[in-house]
């Protein structure tokens, strides 16, 4: 599941993934992003997973198809997770994106939205 963060702002997306993402959460965050780097040309994108445990449902192939048709659209990614494989998971997300791909401990959160939105937080 997905939500939006308050920190969403001008090039800036930043959404909260909780439990395990499904083609559904992609089918409603997809327009928002889309709409974003339509307006921005190119955006950051801060994620914050809690208790994430994966994909279902299609979720992968949606989030992997996403991040081809999208790979020059991100300047920043900034992902925050607690888990050892979701560091593995930021790591091989680099081959799809011409973004700065970080990834933070859940402790290093400020850090990471001051690092996906370019310093503003």
């Amino acid at each position: 599941m997905h939500h939006v963060l308050a920190e969403t702002q001008g090039d800036l997306v930043a959404i909260e993934s909780i439990d395990k993402l499904t083609e559904l959460n992609f089918e409603i965050i997809t327009p928002l992003l889309e709409s974003q780097i339509e307006e921005y040309h190119k955006i950051s994108l801060f994620v914050e997973m809690r208790n994430f445990h994966g994909w279902a449902d299609g979720g992968f192939w949606a989030d992997t198809n996403f991040e081809l048709k999208h790979h020059g659209d991100f300047t920043r990614i900034a992902i925050v997770g607690d888990q050892k494989w979701e560091r593995w998971m930021a790591t091989l997300s680099k081959p799809f994106t011409s973004a700065k791909v970080r990834y933070c401990r859940m402790d290093q959160r400020k850090s990471a939205m001051n690092s996906a939105s370019g310093g503003r937080f």
